[in-house]
């Protein structure tokens, strides 16, 4: 079984922020064409990084660096598959959340035609609160 895990720097063009997270390669997945796609998904880069703190790229190396250590000195589970990773985009993060919101309209429409079985009733929610900040 593998942890699917690891510590993710997205560096853009004006800070960087730090995850640690499963299944990263979502952040390529687009509502709109039900597939992975070739760039980054402004919404699913705020889904992941909307939570986290704005620093700089070296602040992010070092909070990365820590949060590998903490999780390699864990008993239970010291695991990062992955290790740690960066993404750059030459994006700032206000044009990643002005893209998202734009997005998460589309991709609303897109998921309440295909909620049948309200499959897609927590992604539905995560993105219409996407749009209200």
């Amino acid at each position: 079984m593998s942890a699917d895990n690891g510590i993710y720097i997205l560096e853009m063009k004006d800070q960087a922020r730090v995850i640690h997270t499963q299944n990263i390669e979502n952040l390529w997945w687009s509502y709109l064409s039900n597939k992975e796609v070739a760039n980054m998904v402004p919404t699913r880069i705020l889904e992941y990084y909307g939570g986290t703190e704005s620093m700089t790229i070296q602040e992010a190396q070092e909070k990365a660096k820590d949060l590998y250590n903490e999780i390699m000195d864990d008993d239970f589970c010291p695991i990062v598959e992955y290790g740690i990773q960066i993404f750059k985009t030459n994006k700032t993060w206000e044009q990643i959340v002005k893209e998202a919101k734009k997005l998460a309209a589309r991709e609303i429409k897109v998921l309440q035609k295909n909620n049948n079985d309200f499959f897609y009733d927590d992604e539905i929610e995560e993105l219409q609160s996407m749009i209200k900040e």
